[in-house]
């Protein structure tokens, strides 16, 4: 089944909510990317506290999103397979084991100053592009929700993406991606270590049992740039994603919704952050640096989040 509904909020739509280094910020931003409450409306907010609320998505899985936005510059995040209240439930992901702290970081300065973001939302997935938000002129990417999975009978297939600890150098989204043999669905990989940066948080380990897994994403690493200059094309490359199978072999489950790879690992002066571009089919994108930079260099590669509802879902 493919997902359904779409929103898309930009923090300079009008009446878009200001999103900053104060308590509850992340939580005004989510409720009106989800549109809770409202006609179009595809997540519930399940449970809510001061400063706090439990997410839920309609369709699909429907893993629950808690985040604590009590502390004003970052937000804690887990995801939960059930709950209670806000403050209670089971099945968590990341587990405490794989990471203390798991954070959305809205900005870098604890304060009022508004930072600039592009959210998108289906039925079953949610991600989040903050300009700002913790490196001053990076970008950092954060989502959660269910993937385009291969496998149909894959259970637990929901991830959730964010940072560990407090402060950050550069993206562990960047530094969760496997540049060896990226794309072998026969081979293994080398999983992340529990409290590394570059997990990625699954629901349940890829056989569809026990508790959550961790994984990375897949994405490519070439040993040169490619000149985009010279080429009429922008070679849009499907992140892949992956986690252990009872905690040893590697497995790849599924690819991101909206997130793509530009591999372009060198500057390009006609190529930059906020960029936006239209491919053959109508699809519209924006060009994003998720690396705790604002520009190019030869460890922080492009990426492109598809900013229309043309995406399809899970098989």
């Amino acid at each position: 089944m493919s997902a359904t509904g779409f929103q898309i909020l930009r923090s300079s739509d009008g009446g878009a909510p200001a999103l900053d280094g104060q308590a509850g910020s992340l939580i005004n931003v989510l409720d009106a990317l989800l549109d809770i409450g409202g006609s179009d409306a595809y997540w519930a907010k399940a449970f809510t506290g001061t400063n706090k609320a439990a997410y839920r998505a309609a369709n699909g899985e429907r893993f629950y999103l808690r985040v604590d936005d009590s502390v004003g510059q970052y937000a804690r995040v887990r995801g939960y397979a059930s709950m209670s209240d806000v403050d209670t439930g089971s099945g968590d992901f990341p587990t405490t084991t794989h990471q203390t702290n798991y954070n959305w970081h809205k900005s870098n300065t604890a304060d009022s100053t508004a930072r600039t973001y592009v959210g998108i939302a289906t039925d079953r997935f949610v991600l989040l592009l903050v300009s700002g938000g913790w490196t001053g002129s990076g970008q950092d990417l954060y989502f959660f929700g269910e993937p385009k999975k291969f496998y149909a009978s894959d259970t637990g297939s929901t991830v959730l993406h964010g940072y560990p600890g407090n402060t950050i150098g550069t993206s562990a989204f960047r530094q969760g991606g496997q540049s060896t043999n990226p794309y072998s669905i026969s081979g293994s990989y080398n999983a992340p270590s529990n409290n590394t940066s570059g997990m990625m948080p699954f629901a349940k380990t890829a056989d569809g049992a026990g508790a959550a897994g961790t994984g990375v994403y897949f994405a490519p690493s070439p040993s040169t740039s490619v000149p985009f200059g010279t080429y009429g094309y922008l070679p849009l490359i499907p992140l892949l994603c992956g986690s252990t199978v009872s905690g040893t072999a590697g497995l790849l489950r599924a690819a991101l919704p909206h997130i793509y790879a530009l591999p372009n690992y060198e500057t390009d002066p006609n190529l930059a952050a906020g960029d936006t571009f239209t491919d053959d089919d109508g699809r519209t994108y924006q060009i994003c640096t998720p690396a705790g930079t604002a520009s190019l260099s030869s460890s922080a590669a492009l990426f492109a989040i598809m900013t229309s509802n043309t995406e399809t879902a899970v098989p």
